[in-house]
């Protein structure tokens, strides 16, 4: 089970099917919804409209536009402190509005 998944779920059917595309697709095998580090950084580290820093020493505000980038060009804005490993998953733009509903919940946005 994906560790914080029913953090809103509840209540918002965005987040819950944010959830589960999370779980479905693979991203919880490398990340955690807690600010726990598995192959790539936890989600709980997020800090929505704070800038975050990058691995090419500039920053990027973080929100959903960020992670809709993260998560469609997973090379281009990579975090300070990894490597660009994540894999290209693709995803329709309802799957990604779903993600980073999901996203922001768990990271307290």
């Amino acid at each position: 089970m994906l560790a914080g998944c029913g953090a809103g779920t509840d209540a918002d059917p965005e987040v819950a099917r944010g959830a589960a595309l999370v779980r479905d697709l693979g991203c919880a095998a490398c990340h955690a919804s807690s600010s726990a580090s598995g192959l790539g950084p936890g989600w709980g580290v997020l800090e929505w409209g704070e800038p975050r820093p990058l691995a090419d020493g500039t920053t990027v505000e973080v929100d959903e536009d960020y992670l809709r980038r993260s998560i469609t060009e997973p090379g281009v804005e990579v975090a300070a402190g990894w490597d660009p490993i994540m894999p290209m998953i693709p995803v329709s733009d309802a799957e990604l509005d779903a993600i980073t509903a999901y996203l922001r919940d768990v990271s307290g946005g």
